[in-house]
C-alpha cells in the first residue's frame, strides 16, 4: 500500500526526497519560446540521465524513504561513495478533452 506520509526526517539533511527531484525534472509544459527570435518550440519527449547520491532508509512501517542529491564528492579519496544513475524518459501526452 502506498504511504502518503513518508518520514522524510529519516533522510540525511544534505539530501532531498527523490519524489521532489523527479517532480521538478518532469515539470515541463511542452512549449517553450525562444527569447531572441520569439519562435515557439515544442518538446515531445526527452531523456534525462544523471548521477545521483542516494540515501535509502526503511521506516518503522517497512516503507522505503529515498533521499537524493547531485554527487557531492568531487575529490577522489580512498573511500568513494557509490554513485547511482537515474534515467527518466519523459513524454508529453495531450489531453483529449
Amino acid at each position: 500500500m502506498y504511504n502518503e506520509d513518508p518520514k522524510y526526517d529519516l533522510i540525511d539533511e544534505a539530501l532531498a526526497p527523490v519524489s521532489g527531484f523527479v517532480r521538478d525534472i518532469v515539470n515541463i509544459t511542452g512549449e517553450m519560446i525562444d527569447q531572441e527570435t520569439g519562435q515557439r518550440m515544442f518538446v515531445e519527449s526527452m531523456k534525462v540521465t544523471t548521477p545521483i547520491e542516494m540515501d535509502v532508509n526503511i521506516d518503522d512501517r517497512g516503507d522505503a524513504v529515498l533521499g537524493s542529491a547531485p554527487p557531492t564528492q568531487t575529490v577522489e579519496t580512498s573511500f568513494m561513495p557509490v554513485f547511482h544513475h537515474i534515467t527518466l524518459n519523459i513524454s508529453i501526452e495531450e489531453d483529449e478533452k
